[in-house]
């Protein structure tokens, strides 16, 4: 959406006498993304951020744009939550999963972000005098119930999915490229698609990250290993012509053009297919998610991988750990006191200062308690 920065003008308020105007949720939109960037300072990857989710609240209303942000009531809000909860198809929305949504119903983590950015707008609006209740105030959070289910790439199919792209081909090279600089790295993919050539220090192995491609705002330097500044120098050299022709972008096509988010999700699906991994386990995001692990199973502390991501909050850090950070078979392995009293086929330390039970012995349980 396409909208004039650098003027606000005054907007009349929604309580105003009769016959004054009164704005659409669309005005109020424009209002809000103005603000959260010139008065804010939040960067125009997390402006965008929220203008997609306050969209798609638009798209539901029957009005659509043209709605009077009088009209949105906490009725509206309810009934926008249930559908969402109960109706709303998964990845719908998204620009290269809208085949998979067959499932209905989002997550509770989704939903909960929905709510997020939907009750901002809505605190702005009463701030600005706009409107005089936020129609959020009683949509409540809700729990995130994490059954452990969701399965997290391992190293050997990390090793598996760099082994489809064809190297000799430029957009394979490219691919595994990006692929071992994520996982290096763990940076969003959104952000590592907006890199420039310039950004990249390769006689330093330094990444230089532009704070306008952040979402807090502020520019960071990230630090790459050999492997990865090696083959990044050699990418860098193949692109050059593109470079040379006025593209900054580090991250391009065959045809010169910058690569897409949604061009490269669909190569990766393609290469796990290809390794023979789960298709719900290969996505961008879980590279970001298997490095974070790595890093702290490989030493780092929770404060190291908090810098690493590049998170404000370490209770996010620590939902990319949680099952590292119980590793339930892990701890049983290392701690159980179990392990004092029963002496473990092939373990050489530690001694057994209970005998073996034969399998077929008669026991007694009331003589072993007393």
């Amino acid at each position: 959406m396409a909208r004039q920065r650098g003027v606000i003008l005054p907007m009349p308020t929604a309580t105003a006498s009769q016959g004054r105007h009164t704005p659409t949720i669309a005005e109020c939109r424009s209002r809000y993304l103005d603000d959260l960037i010139d008065v804010g300072r939040r960067s125009e990857r997390t402006a965008k951020a929220y203008e997609q989710e306050i969209n798609k609240f638009i798209r539901f209303l029957p009005k659509k744009a043209d709605t009077p942000i009088t009209d949105i009531t906490e009725t509206t809000m309810k009934q926008y939550f249930t559908f969402v909860n109960h109706h709303k198809r998964k990845w719908e929305d998204h620009p290269f999963n809208a085949a998979c949504a067959q499932k209905t119903g989002l997550s509770p983590t989704t939903v909960n972000n929905m709510r997020r950015y939907l009750n901002a707008f809505f605190n702005y609006l009463v701030a600005e005098e706009i409107i005089e209740e936020n129609p959020m105030r009683r949509i409540k959070k809700l729990a995130e119930h994490d059954d452990g289910d969701t399965e997290l790439l391992t190293k050997r199919e990390i090793l598996r999915l760099m082994q489809q792209p064809d190297r000799r081909q430029f957009h394979g090279f490219r691919d595994v490229t990006l692929i071992q600089f994520l996982i290096d790295t763990a940076m969003r993919l959104g952000q590592c698609l907006e890199l420039q050539v310039s950004d990249i220090i390769v006689e330093q192995r330094l990444v230089r990250v532009r704070p306008e491609i952040t979402k807090t705002g502020k520019g960071r330097y990230v630090v790459i290993t050999d492997g990865t500044a090696h083959m990044l120098k050699t990418m860098i050299r193949l692109i050059r012509p593109v470079t040379e022709a006025g593209v900054p972008w580090l991250w391009v096509t065959a045809q010169g053009t910058r690569l897409s988010a949604s061009t490269f999700a669909k190569q990766l699906k393609k290469y796990g297919a290809m390794a023979g991994i789960k298709p719900e386990k290969v996505h961008p995001h879980a590279l970001r998610t298997f490095s974070a692990v790595q890093h702290r199973k490989n030493g780092a502390s929770i404060d190291e991988v908090q810098a690493l991501l590049d998170h404000t909050d370490i209770t996010t850090t620590m939902r990319y750990l949680r099952r590292f950070e119980h590793d339930m078979r892990k701890i049983n392995e290392l701690y159980s006191p179990a392990h004092e009293l029963f002496k473990k086929p092939g373990r050489r330390t530690g001694k057994s200062i209970v005998e073996p039970i034969a399998e077929d012995a008669e026991l007694h349980l009331s003589s072993l308690i007393s």
